[in-house]
């Protein structure tokens, strides 16, 4: 596992992480991420997939669309929906999807910061 930690002013492009791993020989395996937060909204956009919630990045101000993870119960998108507001921690698959504009993160875990 290679760890990146980003800028504050930097935002997270799975796909462009990937690309970078396959230029020096590697086969990327998927990119997790740490990001520090809240939760805006309970309604994700048209096109995105249903169930969560969207995550706005402190620092960045991009948004993420967080949903469950189907092969984990680790966290749950009710407890993000509960925090609402609340500077948070999330963690998990990050992923794009065709049609849609914000990288979906497959909730892992939630935490308060330190």
């Amino acid at each position: 596992m290679v760890t990146v930690t980003f800028d504050l002013d930097a935002e997270l492009d799975p796909r462009q992480l990937e690309e970078a791993v396959r230029a020096v020989d590697f086969t990327p395996t998927g990119v997790r991420a740490w990001i520090k937060g809240r939760v805006l909204e309970d309604d994700p956009p048209p096109g995105a997939p249903p169930g969560g919630v969207v995550f706005e990045a402190t620092g960045t101000g991009q948004r993420f669309i967080v949903i469950a993870d189907a092969y984990g119960d680790d966290a749950s998108i009710d407890e993000l929906r509960g925090a609402a507001g609340s500077v948070l921690i999330i963690s998990g698959r990050a992923e794009t999807l065709d049609g849609v504009d914000e990288v979906v993160i497959y909730l892992e875990g939630v935490g308060a910061p330190r």
